[in-house]
């Protein structure tokens, strides 16, 4: 009943900061977390895999060397259940993905968007859960990043950077944690669901009502957010 697997990817260079990749060894990065994915999907009682990367001590960096995680558990993490379940019912409701119309939005809107490319685009969400956060989210629609093609991947490894560097221009050498979202593998069918990166830097530490109430405070606007960092 506890099984399940806990991986670290540790980067060869114990200097380097990811923003600093360069793009080749970014899409290196991202072709790990995907075939590491597709393999710890094989095993049955896997149901969930969730990637992250903690940069700096604010953001739980215990390590100074640069490294990722990958965590594939035998159940689905509440807080992604309830994504899950929230996608599901807009889906019921408009029958659309909520992803779907959150790009939409953003795109043709304009002020939260950060950057885009080909096949990926980057904004501040419209409820950031903290100063300058960006998602990163795929055109196309995919639940698994583990199933996405090689072009894409190679693109995802080229914003993702370009973001980092953003966000470094603007303010410096900030802790920050990445997290990918990622449907469950769990043999259901999620249509209505897209995978998708968050960045979430942590600007400032969390006082007796962020972690009491269970309420994240954001102290800039992401229309704010996001006009600065298209200018960097």
């Amino acid at each position: 009943s506890g099984y399940g697997s806990h991986e670290v990817c540790v980067y060869r260079d114990a200097t380097l900061p990811v923003r600093d990749f360069s793009t080749k060894k970014m899409q290196a990065m991202f072709q790990a977390f995907q075939q590491r994915s597709l393999e710890l999907m094989k095993e049955s009682p896997i149901k969930h895999i969730f990637i992250l990367h903690n940069y700096g001590k604010q953001a739980g960096a215990s390590l100074l060397h640069p490294h990722s995680q990958l965590i594939a558990a035998a159940i689905v993490p509440d807080g992604i259940q309830r994504m899950v379940e929230g996608a599901r019912a807009y889906h019921t409701a408009h029958k659309r993905t909520v992803a779907s119309t959150i790009i939409d939005h953003e795109r043709s809107q304009g002020s939260r968007l950060v950057v885009e490319n080909e096949d990926y685009v980057a904004f501040t969400p419209y409820a950031s859960r903290s100063a300058f956060e960006i998602e990163i989210h795929p055109k196309d629609a995919n639940a698994h990043f583990a199933f996405i093609s090689q072009s894409s991947r190679n693109q995802v490894a080229k914003i993702y950077k370009e973001v980092l560097q953003k966000l470094y221009r603007t303010l410096g050498d900030v802790d920050y944690n990445m997290y990918i979202y990622s449907a469950p593998c769990d043999g259901q069918d999620y249509q209505y669901f897209r995978w998708f990166i968050r960045l979430t830097p942590r600007m400032s530490i969390w006082g007796g009502y962020e972690s009491g109430a269970d309420m994240d405070i954001c102290t800039v606007f992401p229309e704010d957010a996001a006009k600065v960092l298209r200018d960097k």
